[in-house]
C-alpha cells in the first residue's frame, strides 16, 4: 500500500487561510482471491481551535468505527474496511481517495507538518 498527496491547493478566504490536501492511497493484490483490507491513515490534529480541519470527503465512505471508538475521526484516525479485487496491480490498483481541508489565520504559519507524503 501507498499513499500519495496527488494535489495540494493555498487559497485566502477573507482572514483565512484554506489549503486543500488531495490523497490517493494505492491498494495491490497480488493473490488469486479478493482479500478483504482494514486501511488506517492518520489525519492531522490540531490543539486548540486556531486550526480547523475536515475530512470533506472520502470515496469510498469512510467505514464507521462502531464499537472501536479508538478508531474514529475524533482521534485522527480515519478507517476503511475494504475488497481488494485478486490480481490488482500496476495499472489495475484499487484506490482509496479522500480530501482534507485546514484552515486557519493567514498571518500563521505551519510547520512542522509534513504534508508530502
Amino acid at each position: 500500500m501507498a499513499r500519495e498527496l496527488v494535489n495540494k491547493t493555498e487559497s485566502i478566504q477573507g482572514g483565512n487561510r484554506v489549503v486543500d490536501l488531495n490523497y490517493e492511497l494505492a491498494l495491490e493484490n497480488f493473490g488469486g482471491k479478493a482479500a478483504k483490507v482494514r486501511i488506517l491513515d492518520r489525519k492531522p490534529i490540531a490543539e486548540g481551535s486556531q486550526v480547523k480541519l475536515t475530512l470533506v470527503s472520502s470515496a469510498p465512505e469512510q467505514t464507521s468505527a462502531g464499537a472501536d471508538e479508538k478508531v474514529n475521526g475524533k482521534n485522527g484516525i480515519l478507517r476503511w474496511d475494504v475488497e481488494a479485487p485478486a490480481r490488482t496491480n500496476g495499472p489495475a490498483i484499487s484506490t482509496v481517495a479522500y480530501h482534507l481541508r485546514m484552515e486557519y489565520d493567514k498571518q500563521m504559519s505551519i510547520t512542522g507538518l509534513a504534508m508530502n507524503q
